[in-house]
């Protein structure tokens, strides 16, 4: 819910904006090299403003979460069929019908010591889902997000998430409390059989 909140909130962001224009040609390769001797100059220095992320691409993205939140009653989730047809549970996506383009996220939480094997596992699961949307003219990205089950979260999370210029330290902060304390929430209720789950709070 944590992700899916600030995902929504840069959907809102990014479709306030005017339409975006086409890509510049790029300049001739030779002014991308200095001279021996001769300084950089400053203005051309890419800074991390200029990178671009994802939503850039369009200003008419959609977002939906396997999440009862985002349902209205008695509507189902399921993944944009205009895409690619899939049985696959997805946690999350967004789409730009204008500029072809489906970003699924999908959310893992394992032990530390598997967090490298579900990447990988992640990874494998959408190739298939990513092929069949290419051949469809589709761009398919995938953003993948662990959180270890003690709260340890791997550095490639952080480039992830910028992915979509979302705030990445502040929300891994949030994610790294939210898993310690589930976590310890199912740890304490380890011997009740009569445990019922609920949604923690964010704060």
């Amino acid at each position: 819910m944590a992700i899916a909140r600030a995902v929504e909130e840069r959907i809102i962001e990014a479709n306030a904006k005017a339409k975006p224009k086409e890509v510049k040609q790029l300049p001739p390769l030779q002014s991308a090299f200095v001279r021996a001797g001769q300084a950089l100059d400053s203005k051309k220095k890419v800074t991390k403003k200029d990178a671009s992320h994802l939503l850039q691409a369009a200003n008419d993205w959609k977002c939906d979460f396997d999440l009862h939140e985002f349902r209205s009653p008695g509507s189902s989730y399921v993944f944009p069929h205009v895409v690619c047809l899939t049985t696959t549970k997805i946690d999350g996506y967004i789409i730009s019908e204008s500029a072809r383009i489906c970003i699924v996220l999908e959310l893992t939480c394992p032990m530390e010591e598997n967090l490298v094997k579900q990447h990988s596992f992640k990874q494998r699961k959408y190739e298939e889902l990513a092929s069949e949307a290419a051949q469809k003219g589709w761009r398919f990205e995938k953003l993948i997000v662990e959180v270890g089950a003690r709260g340890f979260v791997p550095a490639h999370v952080h480039k992830t998430l910028t992915r979509l210029d979302i705030k990445a330290k502040a929300l891994i902060n949030k994610l790294v409390l939210l898993a310690q304390k589930c976590s310890y929430v199912i740890w304490i209720n380890r011997f009740n059989k009569d445990f019922q789950t609920w949604r923690l709070v964010e704060k």
